[in-house]
């Protein structure tokens, strides 16, 4: 069983209302924005505890993507999570659940993925690597 990640497909980062994390990551540290969505409020509930819906503006620069999560409070209410690519997902869930740790599994429209926090209250996302997949942070969001 293979379910040593691939590798990492992005990092999520929260903002606040008021500020404009664009300009910054564009202008400053030479991102481009990408794409935008929104999370709906039941997924973000079961995800990161938070009712209500989060506008997600996404940033590449070669192959890092970031998520930016505009979030109207400043204080990190666990929006920040690592995604990672592995080939068997449901093993990693399976063993995680075993050893008593939350997941919650969720599908859009690149297939399933599922969010797992560790002891620490930190969140992890997996997303499954199909055979023969690249490294390419266009196909996967």
């Amino acid at each position: 069983m293979d379910t040593m990640p691939a590798f990492l497909n992005h990092v999520a980062i929260p903002f606040s209302v008021e500020s404009d994390p664009v300009n910054f990551y564009t202008r400053i540290l030479g991102f481009t924005e990408k794409y935008r969505f929104t999370l709906d409020n039941e997924t973000a509930w079961k995800i990161f505890g938070v009712y209500m819906e989060l506008p997600v503006i996404v940033v590449v620069k070669d192959e890092l993507k970031i998520e930016l999560f505009k979030v109207p409070f400043t204080e990190n209410h666990s929006i920040s999570h690592l995604c990672l690519f592995y080939k068997d997902i449901d093993a990693v869930c399976r063993q995680a659940e075993k050893s008593g740790f939350r997941v919650v599994k969720t599908r859009r429209e690149s297939g399933e993925v599922a969010f797992i926090r560790d002891s620490s209250n930190n969140i992890f996302e997996l997303k499954r690597i199909q055979s023969g997949d690249q490294t390419n942070s266009q196909q996967y969001s």
